[in-house]
């Protein structure tokens, strides 16, 4: 940062004629290598050292030559190298000055955030100094040549750049702390941390944790640089993943994301156990892959037309312009300057601000679609209110009209009855007739209570009464009031057969089955009616198949025969509104059973599968509104042939019972 302020003063010197020494071993001392032989062992560098992460000891050999004597400043950046020492040549040999992270602030010739050595020179000839070199960091080192007064006015400088730099990221912190806080979205959460992680960067690379928060602690001030930068990796990667719109369709990016929030856990070990340079080294490595992977998640959410997509892009561009700077230097594969020593700070100031314009678009976004969301439910609350009106306004109004209609059916019923009754022509024709009346009005009669029965087992909280049921004894009371039953109808059920059910709508879903089975079946033909026990999907239940030997379900038809009103081409010449087997079905699943077609070739088969428990929605009203006529009676009033077996009903004649209402 300090070469941000020399390039506006433009008053530091140079450092000229730089060489290095590798020092493997640590091993060489001021004597070895200030020794007439050992200028050979020097390389010269063109520009500052940059050696990577390594454990090698390095000495750099440099020449100073000020255009006035008087007492001058050497500043030595980055302000986390461990141990340096400094041998400044004397009257009687070399003058060793130390300093380094793993020294205390009181150490320190000047109170300063990077190192200072200050060099009393009584001439201006040229001299030739030795820095020796060693750190857990990386092996890096910008040297700068002050006079005192000079370095004053730089550092100040230096200093306000750091404030306003420290102002901006706090309060983008605070910010999303209060919004996280107020709004308690994760969101806010997950970057108040990323950027906690921005912040500690900052302040641990600058020097000013050592300088501000640590100076009585220098190895603790020494681990905050990595500490600061696994926390950075480890908070950024759950941001950055929900930013991305990564979820669990997307298994190897979420493996990615999920790697890059656990991998710091291991690495911050390294901090104990000494394993620092070869954890950095990984980390590092994986940073610019990561980087380059945002970037182009980041790209797509722009080309998906999202709002907050330019300012993803934005912000992963910077920081990748940072990352591929700084790694490329910190690994030591380039050489750099002053300037790109702290690029990366703002690569992450600037990448910290796109990350906030990206998450305030985004939160307008979700606002507005949250706002769109609340008012789409409430239209569609008042539509759903509207609906249950209107259906029970239809509900009322169908009850009315069906009342109407029974009345002058009835009337209708008992007036063909009553001239039955009174004919004594003994005409054919005339009885022929008066038959016709009657089918007639029972057919009409039979519609109302189809349509009067679907619309109250589609309203909401139709209920279903719990009982006990007898299967046999309902199938024998379905057969007993079914038309023209009598002598088509065979029953097939073993005794004691239970269920809990509905009695009332069990009894409408088996009658429309049979009815249907011998209206659409050749009249002289046999309609067969089973029941046993059969479990399905674990669950005991009972089955109840109904077959008959007419001409079977059209191929077309076989999907849609359980819907409301459908009808086959072939069955117009009896009748029918389509409602029967679609009430079977609601019924079915009221029940939590289900009711299917079986595939045969010739003739239907249907089969009913209830739960043996009652499965079904628990609803609190009881028959709202069935007919009377539908409601069974109790089973001991019917009357099951002699000689059918106690465990099984055997197909046997039904009389059918018709009441024949007086006039």
């Amino acid at each position: 940062m300090l070469g941000v302020a020399a390039t506006c003063h433009s008053q530091s010197l140079p450092v000229r004629n730089l060489a290095v020494l590798v020092d493997p071993k640590g091993v060489e001392t001021i004597d070895t290598v200030s020794a007439a032989s050992a200028p050979k062992a020097f390389h010269g560098i063109p520009g500052n050292l940059s050696a990577g992460y390594t454990r090698d000891v390095h000495w750099l050999r440099f020449t100073v030559q000020v255009p006035t004597s008087g007492e001058w400043w050497l500043e030595v950046e980055p302000p986390f190298l461990d141990d340096l020492r400094l041998f400044e040549p004397g009257p009687a040999g070399f003058i060793e000055h130390r300093a380094g992270d793993t020294l205390s602030f009181a150490s320190r010739q000047e109170d300063y955030r990077g190192f200072i050595f200050k060099l009393k020179v009584a001439d201006t000839a040229p001299r030739t100094f030795y820095l020796r070199l060693r750190t857990s960091s990386t092996s890096k080192a910008s040297l700068q040549l002050w006079r005192a007064d000079q370095f004053a006015g730089a550092k100040y400088t230096e200093y306000a750049l750091l404030g306003f730099h420290f102002g901006v990221i706090v309060l983008v912190l605070m910010l999303n702390l209060l919004l996280w806080g107020a709004l308690r979205d994760s969101l806010f959460g997950w970057f108040s941390l990323h950027t906690l992680g921005s912040l500690l960067v900052f302040l641990a690379a600058s020097g000013l944790i050592a300088q501000c928060l640590l100076r009585d602690s220098p190895h603790l001030a020494n681990a905050s640089v990595g500490a600061a930068l696994f926390f950075l990796v480890a908070a950024s990667a759950p941001f950055s993943r929900r930013m991305a719109g990564v979820d669990r369709d997307q298994p190897f990016l979420l493996w990615v994301f999920h790697l890059q929030a656990t991998l710091p856990i291991g690495m911050m070990l390294s901090l104990a156990t000494g394993h620092f340079v070869e954890a950095a080294r990984i980390v590092m490595l994986l940073w610019l892959p990561l980087s380059l992977l945002m970037l182009y998640l980041s790209f797509r959410l722009w080309r998906q037309g999202r709002a907050e997509g330019i300012y993803m892009l934005a912000a992963n561009v910077t920081a990748l312009a940072g990352s591929v700077a700084s790694t490329l230097a910190v690994l030591g594969f380039t050489q750099d300057d002053l300037f790109t020593l702290n690029i990366r700070l703002f690569s992450l100031l600037g990448h910290t601000l796109a990350l906030q314009f990206a998450l305030s678009v985004r939160f307008r976004v979700m606002h507005a679609e949250r706002h769109s969301a609340t008012e789409q439910f409430r239209a569609a609350e008042l539509d759903a209110a509207w609906a249950r009106e209107a259906h029970a306004e239809q509900g009322r109004f169908i009850a009315m009209l069906s009342h109407e209609l029974k009345t002058p059916l009835a009337v209708i019923d008992s007036a063909a009855q009553t001239l039955t009754r009174i004919d004594r022509s003994n005409n054919p024709e005339v009885g022929r007739r008066h038959e016709r009346i009657r089918r007639g009005v029972s057919r009409i009669d039979h519609l109302v209570e189809q349509f009067l029965t679907t619309d109250r087992v589609d309203a909401d909280g139709i209920s279903a009464e719990r009982s006990p049921v007898d299967v046999r004894n309902l199938l024998v009371m379905v057969a007993d009031t079914s038309p023209d039953g009598a002598e088509r109808l065979h029953l097939t059920a073993p005794a004691s057969l239970m269920l809990v059910a509905d009695r009332a709508l069990l009894r409408v879903a088996v009658g429309n089955l049979v009815d249907n089975a011998l209206k659409y079946a050749p009249p002289d033909s046999n309609v067969h009616v089973s029941a046993r026990s059969q479990d399905e999907s674990g669950v005991p239940g009972v089955e109840i198949t109904v077959s008959d030997e007419g001409l079977g379900i059209a191929p077309a038809l076989r999907d849609q025969v359980f819907s409301r009103y459908s009808r086959g081409a072939n069955v117009g010449h009896v009748s029918g509104a389509g409602l029967g087997l679609y009430l079977v079905r609601r019924i079915a699943e009221l029940h939590g059973g289900q009711v299917s077609l079986l595939p045969l070739s010739a003739g239907a088969v249907f089969r009913l599968w209830l739960p043996t428990g009652m499965a079904g929605p628990n609803i609190n009203q009881h028959h709202r509104g069935l007919p009377r006529e539908s409601i069974p009676m109790e089973a001991d009033k019917q009357t099951v042939v002699a000689g059918a077996s106690p465990s099984v009903l055997a197909p046997v004649p039904i009389e059918r019972r018709r009441s024949e209402g007086a006039a």
